[in-house]
C-alpha cells in the first residue's frame, strides 16, 4: 500500500535532477555566450547590432512585453551559442597561450 509514496518519490526526484540538468545547461550556455563577446570584439558588434535592430523590429505593446521578449530571444540565442563550446575553449586557451590582450571596446 505504501508503494505509491516511494513511486511519488520517486517521480519527484526524477523530476528535480531533470530541472536541475537544464538549469546546468542553460547557465552554461549563457557563460559561453558572456565569454565569447567579451572575447571576440566582432562578434561582439555583430551580437550588439543584431539586438538592436530586433529590438526596432519587436512586436511589444509595452516595456514589460518587450523585455521579456528580448530575455527569450537571448537565452534562445545563447543555448544556440552555447552548441559552439569548442569555439569558446579554442579562444580561452589561444588568449593564455599567446598573452596577449584583447583590445578594449572603442566607444562610440
Amino acid at each position: 500500500m505504501e508503494w505509491w509514496i516511494i513511486a511519488a518519490l520517486v517521480a519527484v526526484t526524477v523530476m528535480m535532477i531533470s530541472v536541475y540538468s537544464i538549469s546546468l545547461r542553460e547557465n552554461r550556455g549563457l557563460s559561453n555566450y558572456v565569454i565569447g563577446i567579451l572575447l571576440d570584439e566582432e562578434v561582439y558588434r555583430k551580437q550588439q547590432e543584431s539586438l538592436i535592430e530586433f529590438i526596432r523590429q519587436c512586436d511589444a505593446k509595452d516595456a514589460r512585453e518587450l523585455s521579456r521578449n528580448v530575455y527569450q530571444a537571448t537565452q534562445s540565442l545563447a543555448m544556440k551559442y552555447s552548441m559552439n563550446v569548442l569555439f569558446i575553449h579554442a579562444r580561452l586557451w589561444n588568449l593564455k597561450k599567446s598573452r596577449i590582450v584583447p583590445a578594449p571596446a572603442r566607444s562610440e
